[in-house]
């Protein structure tokens, strides 16, 4: 590059030819780069260098690699000058000058490629553009923003995703599938394998901002980003590609299961007893908290808060229920009273567990404040209008049952009871409103004999049952609890 003119030079037929019309030593193929060329003392101008869109030089080629290896971005730049069919030619290696740039992680190499692509578009070169560089693939179909993804480049990344520095307008596509059947996202996912830093995840969210991007792509039966995702516990890339408009949150994988039950799998198979698994436990809680995921019941039939409640680690169940109770209040698809098969609901559940093991009584305790109260206000739009007057005095003694005053909540239940038995003989009620407060008052009853559980010492024996308690044992079976 720095001898213009040197007995080195081999210059092709062309220039040899030029040379003896002219009757002048042929220029070095490097010569002139960056500068227009000079008239001759006789005033014809001399003939230009052979560039690739006449036919590639192997050994330009070359040097541009060695540009790129050292880092000499003024170097690479004269050379893609000369040669401009570098930006949109596939290398002896298979790669392209933008994705060997990358795959170097040549930060100024990646640059004077995009800039200088944009400056040939300027120019209004019929042959190169710059989104035409942007996307081209390499031999194995990889973009170069499936290398900056694969690479977990977020910087490269950037400057190929959008064409001006506001961010405003789309480049690369961030949608085209490589031959082994990875979109860009997929590969910002799976990077996680192999760099432990948040490189890959940084690039990941940043496609995921691009509007158009198509999260569920993938093929050869590859896994989604989505399942990827779950499966590294990448909260973050999990929670914008539900949220991405593009997205279908409940599509399940080739074994069928949608995204919550990857979830939930994942929750179970690492329970955060040591405080190194809280990223499940936060996926779970943002899934189930998400409007546009489905509750759909697992191939057992359990609803996903019933397969929670099988968690046979207290302390683990504790921390994720309640972190889902409290994100999910405004949730309509969280049915704190959904059933299974067997029609036991996640405080059914509980409550068999707490019958064995204490730890699960105060869980129970918490479901049940959440539950009782949100049954009541679904059980009023299912009443007729005289059975509705129940529903203040079944408050009452709900509030009662969770404060663990016990001997007032059997008074209340006592007269409840009462008062319903008697409507229900004069027909002043239906008969399907008379099961929906009985059933609902001996929920409550249950819940109120375990908080007393709860507060009394689990050494102390067992009190007898009392007349509420015989009342209630006559009235439904064992399977009602």
């Amino acid at each position: 590059l720095g001898h213009p003119q040197t007995s080195e030079a081999e210059p092709s037929a062309g220039d040899s030819a030029a040379s003896t019309r002219t009757g002048s030593a042929a220029p070095h193929p490097l010569a002139g780069l960056g500068r227009p060329p000079k008239a001759t003392a006789s005033g014809a101008t001399p003939p230009r260098p052979r560039t690739a869109m006449d036919g590639t030089s192997p050994r330009v080629e070359a040097e541009a690699l060695d540009a790129i290896g050292r880092n000499r971005p003024g170097e690479l730049h004269k050379l893609i000058q000369l040669q401009p069919a570098l930006l949109t030619s596939r290398l002896k290696t298979g790669q392209t000058l933008l994705t060997h740039a990358i795959e170097a992680g040549s930060l100024d190499s990646v640059r004077v490629v995009i800039e200088t692509a944009r400056l040939k578009e300027a120019e209004g070169s019929q042959r190169i553009s710059l989104k035409s560089v942007v996307d081209m693939p390499d031999s194995e179909g990889r973009t170069p923003l499936a290398h900056a993804a694969r690479l977990a480049k977020p910087q490269i990344a950037e400057m190929l995703l959008y064409a001006d520095p506001g961010k405003s307008i789309p480049l690369a596509d961030v949608n085209l599938i490589d031959h082994a059947g990875f979109t860009a996202l997929n590969h910002a996912v799976r990077s996680r394998y192999d760099h432990a830093s948040d490189a890959g995840q940084a690039v990941a969210l940043a496609i995921l901002r691009r509007p158009d991007a198509i999260p569920d792509l993938a093929g050869n039966n590859t896994a989604r980003p989505m399942e990827g995702a779950i499966e590294l516990g990448l909260r973050e890339v999990v929670r914008a590609i539900v949220n991405h408009p593009n997205t279908d949150p409940n599509a399940p994988n080739a074994q069928g299961k949608p995204p919550l039950w990857q979830a939930i799998a994942q929750w179970e198979s690492h329970p955060n007893i040591f405080g190194n698994a809280l990223q499940w436990e936060k996926i779970v809680c943002d899934m189930m908290s998400n409007p546009r995921i489905a509750h759909t019941a697992n191939e057992q039939g359990r609803p996903p808060l019933v397969q929670l409640c099988h968690c046979p680690y207290p302390e683990v169940l504790r921390k994720t229920l309640h972190a889902v109770l409290r994100a999910s209040r405004a949730n309509p698809n969280l049915d704190l009273n959904a059933a299974d098969e067997t029609r036991s609901t996640a405080l059914h559940v509980l409550q068999r567990q707490a019958e064995q093991y204490q730890e699960y009584a105060p869980i129970a305790a918490m479901l049940g404040n959440e539950a009782l109260p949100r049954e009541l206000a679904q059980m009023r739009n299912a009443m007729s209008p005289l059975a509705q007057a129940f529903i203040p005095k079944l408050k009452q003694a709900e509030r009662a049952a969770a404060a663990g005053r016990i001997e007032e909540f059997n008074r209340l239940a006592g007269d409840i009871m009462d008062e319903v038995e008697e409507a229900n003989d004069n027909d002043e009620i239906q008969g399907g409103d008379y099961l929906l407060i009985m059933n609902q008052l001996g929920k409550t009853h249950r819940f109120a004999g375990m908080q007393s559980d709860q507060a009394s010492s689990s050494s102390a024996p067992r009190p007898a049952p009392s007349p509420l308690d015989l009342r209630f044992a006559g009235m439904f079976s064992a399977a009602n609890w």
